[in-house]
């Protein structure tokens, strides 16, 4: 079996679409600081609890990234012969160990929040004034995805 220049053109449009995509967000995560997404999010209406989930799990995602790293760092300090068997049981052990602090974290971190009086309403920081440099990496991404589209049609019209 072949393939055909049309199943290569969507194969390729659909790698190049996801890259794009990936690096769309890479530009936003490493340009604007978390705050200001958050803040970001708050200002176009998205409801404080999803905003709230997510400033949650984004703090969860780098605690458990540390402990996890701590964990393993642990073992092979203390690791002297090698033995896959014993690899294989550690690792699922350790994840394990992994979803058990995650239980527990998440429990102590609700009646925290339930005893300090958690409202629905969450805004991390005060509205700030807006520069024109702020303004930057909305307008290349605006410029990359009109790209997109203006390619895809383009391409999409000649077959």
């Amino acid at each position: 079996m072949g393939y055909s220049h049309r199943g290569l053109y969507v194969a390729l449009r659909l790698i190049f679409r996801v890259l794009i995509s990936i690096s769309l967000v890479n530009i936003i995560f490493f340009t604007i600081p978390w705050v200001r997404i958050i803040k970001g999010l708050r200002i176009l209406g998205v409801p404080s609890l999803i905003i709230s989930i997510i400033y949650m799990t984004y703090r969860y995602i780098f605690f458990f990234a540390n402990l996890a790293e701590d964990i393993f760092l642990a073992k092979k300090s203390r690791t002297i012969e090698f033995s896959y068997k014993r690899e294989y049981s550690f690792i699922g052990s350790a994840i394990g160990l992994l979803f058990v602090k995650a239980k527990m974290l998440s429990e102590e971190i609700w009646q925290g929040m339930v005893s300090r009086g958690f409202s629905k309403n969450f805004c991390p920081v005060k509205r700030e004034k807006y520069k024109a440099k702020d303004f930057l990496p909305v307008i290349i991404e605006v410029l990359l995805i009109g790209a997109l589209i203006w390619i895809d049609r383009r391409f999409y019209l000649n077959w």
